[in-house]
């Protein structure tokens, strides 16, 4: 008996590696989860979409505006075996320029069982509006600027003044003059840099509008008792523009800021115009931004009052041309002897730190740090963090602080060594800003009409089993290596992109049915090809596509064509790909057709398709069926409807919905009826010997394999249900409730019958909290329930996302399982993880992960024979790879 229990235990850890090897092999073949991203204008409004590599269901977003949002998805079935279960992190950079503006888009898997998250960081402060895509693996982010977005919650809005705040350029009629608006909250502002909950100025110093007094605004209202009070709603300031112009912050030499002003330049454009605002703030009511403007009249006659918005006075501080001088200096001296100097170690540090941000790209860190090693009077190298200061201004943008820096430099270090190479950089800016020569942006678009990205990652995966009290057993010992590459040309006319994602898994263990031996994955390899004067595009080679009927990734062509701005026509042929290896399937081909209607009903997009497909010459899928899709302020609905006329059976008929009825509560849904898998002549192979139905063919005629493809599909049926609310001022609340049942098969062709699952039931409830232990952390409890026709299992999950510095970050967790089977049997199993992310300059990743899985399983009715009623079994397994991106 004890030998028995030993045979079963072999076998579970063969399951268990079975699911191991599967899941490995999944992530080989699929080195990223976000395949694309895409930016699109259109009616004025920016998005972008963001393409996967499978299905998923949007659930919910945090917060509405800001610089980043988090967005938080439902991973469809298809997504385990295309992804992989277990933790995973990737990061993508969009092209810098890209019409968003966005910077850096992150995927992140957590203990929530099927449940991703999606980091978006704008690079400013913008609204955000989430919704599905037009393919269920696309999701679409909205975002707009709050200047243009309506309804603003940064904003008080007023109906008599339109939201425009500069002075124009020379030649171009002025804007409306602002100092009529009265941008006055329930609670005042808090001024720049005071602590929360004080206001910015006090209510006796209320703006009165042209030739109106303001009315007394109400008092506010009394806030409850918290341990934490959050802080008062930012709101818009007023600010003195000094001047305007090409040349504006040529006029910044002639004023020194107190220590409570912000001296900046905002550069701005208008078709073939370009010019500079020079601008002195914060002032939080009008009365005090005229007194500081009356003071200021002799020296800058045109200057006038304006508002900033809460964005621009985020980002005064990157514009800022000078800092307060400190008592005592002399003009046009340094600001450094109002900072403390800095020790040598701390220097060197920064200066490191500086250095890699810069080679990173990190342009805005690099700044920061620059700026203050060149304000500081001790260090020797300051010439070279004053060149370098401008460097990154320049890189980033900044054309009018960088040429400040260079001529800071020239003045401080006229016969410096490196003077001669800082009066080259600042006659080059000069040139490319002068109005006879084209501008830096244009030359640099002339000159990067092709780019790249891409990336190669290798991870080296052990894993041991351990059974009862024998030897520990490596049950895998492999080396996966990742490569992806995208090359983009951008034209007049024509833009072409290519990408290619491939993958080599190198078994170091004898080859097993469950670790078979070495093995090429091609996940996608295609070329895209868009003509933005005709408006069509075509996408030739594999990949992957979940709209129009088709079920996934294939190796065909994909056509677009935009008829009239709200019709287009997709026609898409191909061959299917069930597994990412790099051979061709020859065996199938199908040919699909859509039509998309862009609100054909009020505020609904239709598409209706219809596709054909064969398996070795005899009807495998002939399909028909309709996609509608609803995005509004507060609803988002998805609908699908799929059938199959030569089975004369219902695939899917399934309906997500979002309903956010305030900006602090969204409640979401899924309702789904149908086959599982979809009902296809191909299902005739599943637990047959035969490789193809064109063997199956040479037993059986076509009218008993498709009697067969019936048998082995089941019916099914499955539910969602759940909401996500912050709590506790730094925690998010996600509650799901799900449910899933499907039919019996039928036996035939000499496979059984699977029984009928029952109902199955699953329950989890997630806090998600973020900066709870320290800054930038992600803190997670989850708790979760399952009953399923096996057993009942219940789950305790404790993980943390801890940024220790700026380059390392780690991630322990641990899992508390309690099991009850049905035959009497629990099960209590105790998994702990930790890993390791180190991340340094010029893209380079490193990941350590190591984890380990000890279970103890009671048995209802021990063997006699053996020492205890209770069998002991562990898992560890260990992971170390690199990702280096270029």
């Amino acid at each position: 008996m004890r030998r028995a229990n030993r045979h079963r235990a072999r076998l579970a850890a063969l399951a268990l590696l079975g699911a191991l090897c599967a899941l490995d092999s999944a992530r080989a073949a699929a080195p990223r989860a976000i395949e694309d991203v895409r930016f699109v204008k259109q009616s004025g409004v920016v998005r972008a979409e963001i393409v996967l590599a499978c299905a998923v269901r949007y659930l919910s977003h945090t917060p509405e505006s800001g610089r980043d949002v988090q967005i938080r998805l439902a991973l469809e079935p298809d997504c385990a075996a295309e992804l992989g279960t277990g933790l995973r992190s990737e990061l993508v950079e969009p092209p810098a320029g890209n019409l968003a503006g966005v910077k850096r888009i992150v995927f992140d898997t957590t203990v929530e069982e099927h449940v991703a998250w999606i980091a978006l960081d704008a690079g400013r402060i913008v609204r955000f509006a989430v919704s599905q895509g037009p393919m269920r693996n696309v999701l679409r982010v909205e975002l707009a600027d709050p200047d243009t977005a309506l309804e603003s919650s940064d904003r008080v809005p007023d109906a008599t003044v339109p939201p425009a705040t500069t002075t124009a350029p020379p030649g171009m009629s002025a804007s409306p003059s602002p100092v009529a608006r009265a941008p006055v909250p329930t609670v005042a502002p808090r001024a720049l840099g005071a602590p929360p909950g004080t206001s910015g100025a006090p209510a006796a110093a209320m703006p009165e509008a042209a030739g109106q007094v303001a009315a007394e605004a109400p008092p506010p209202e009394r806030r409850p008792l918290r341990l934490v009070q959050p802080a008062a709603a930012r709101v818009e300031r007023y600010v003195v523009q000094l001047a305007a112009g090409a040349e504006a912050v040529a006029a910044g030499e002639l004023l020194e800021p107190s220590a409570a002003e912000v001296l900046y330049v905002n550069e701005r454009s208008a078709g073939e115009r370009s010019w500079q605002e020079l601008r002195l703030g914060f002032f939080d009511s009008e009365a005090a931004a005229r007194s500081r403007l009356d003071s200021l009249r002799v020296k800058f006659p045109d200057s006038v009052i304006a508002v900033a918005s809460v964005a621009e006075q985020d980002e005064a501080g990157e514009r800022r041309l000078r800092a307060a001088q400190p008592a005592g200096a002399p003009p046009g001296g340094s600001a450094a002897g109002a900072l403390p100097e800095l020790s040598p170690e701390r220097r060197e540090a920064l200066a490191a730190e500086a250095n890699d941000a810069l080679l990173a790209q990190s342009y805005e860190r690099a700044i920061q740090i620059y700026a203050r090693l060149a304000d500081d009077p001790g260090y020797e190298n300051r010439r070279g963090a004053r060149e370098r200061l401008g460097v990154a201004r320049e890189r980033n943008g900044q054309i009018a602080q960088a040429r400040l820096e260079y001529q800071t430099y020239l003045d401080e270090f006229p016969d410096g060594p490196d003077a001669e190479r800082v009066r080259q950089r600042l006659a080059g800016l000069v040139a490319a800003t002068s109005p006879s020569r084209p501008r830096t942006e244009e030359i640099a678009a002339s000159q990067s009409a092709w780019d790249y990205q891409g990336g190669i990652a290798q991870y080296y995966r052990r894993d041991v089993y351990e059974p009862l009290d024998t030897l520990p057993q490596i049950e895998q010992a492999a080396l996966l290596t990742n490569v992806d590459l995208v090359v983009r040309r951008h034209g007049e006319r024509f833009d072409l992109r290519t990408r290619v994602d491939a993958a080599y898994r190198y078994n170091m263990l004898d080859p097993t049915p469950f670790d078979p031996a070495d093995q090429l994955y091609l996940t996608n390899a295609y070329v895209d090809l868009v003509d933005h004067e005709h408006d069509w595009s075509t996408r030739l080679g594999r990949q992957s596509m979940h709209t129009s009927g088709v079920l996934g990734r294939f190796d065909g062509a994909h056509a677009e064509y935009q008829w009239r701005p709200a019709v287009g026509f997709n026609l898409t042929i191909g061959r299917p790909v069930d597994y990412p290896r790099h051979a061709v399937d020859n065996h199938r081909e199908f040919a699909a057709f859509s039509a998309d209607f862009d609100k054909l009903v009020k505020q609904w997009d239709v598409s209706f398709f219809g596709m054909m497909q064969n398996v070795d010459g005899i009807a495998d899928r002939q399909a028909v069926g309709i996609e509608t899709r609803h995005s509004g302020t507060a609803w988002s609905v998805v609908g699908l409807v799929d059938a199959d006329l030569s089975y004369g059976a219902l695939n899917s008929a399934l309906v997500n919905a979002n309903w956010r009825p305030t900006s602090r509560l969204t409640f979401y849904g899924r309702v789904n009826f149908g086959t599982a898998p979809y009902l296809t002549t191909h299902n005739a192979l599943i637990g047959q010997t035969d490789v193809s139905v064109e063997e199956m063919l040479q037993t059986y005629d076509e009218a008993q394999i498709r009697r067969i493809a019936r048998d082995r599909t089941a019916q099914e049926r499955d539910a969602a249900l759940g909401f996500t609310r912050p709590v506790l001022d730094r925690f998010e609340l996600n509650v799901d409730l799900m449910f899933s049942a499907y039919d019996a098969t039928v036996a035939s062709a000499g496979v059984e019958a699977l029984p009928a699952s029952g109902p199955q039931t699953f329950f989890q409830a997630t806090l998600v909290g973020s900066s709870f232990m320290r800054s930038g952390d992600t803190t997670i409890f989850s708790l979760r329930r399952q009953e399923t026709r096996a057993a009942v299992s219940d789950t305790f999950v404790f993980d943390v996302r801890l940024p220790t510095t700026r380059r390392l970050r780690l991630n322990p967790r641990i899992a508390l399982t309690d099991r009850v089977g049905t035959a009497g049997e629990q099960q209590w199993i105790v998994a702990p993880e930790m890993r390791f992310m180190v991340r340094w300059a010029n893209h380079h990743r490193l990941d350590i992960d190591l984890g380990a899985q000890l279970s103890d399983k009671k048995l209802p009715a021990p063997d006699p024979t053996l020492d205890t009623p209770v069998e002991q079994s562990s898992a560890y397994f260990a992971e170390i790879g690199y990702w280096w991106e270029f």
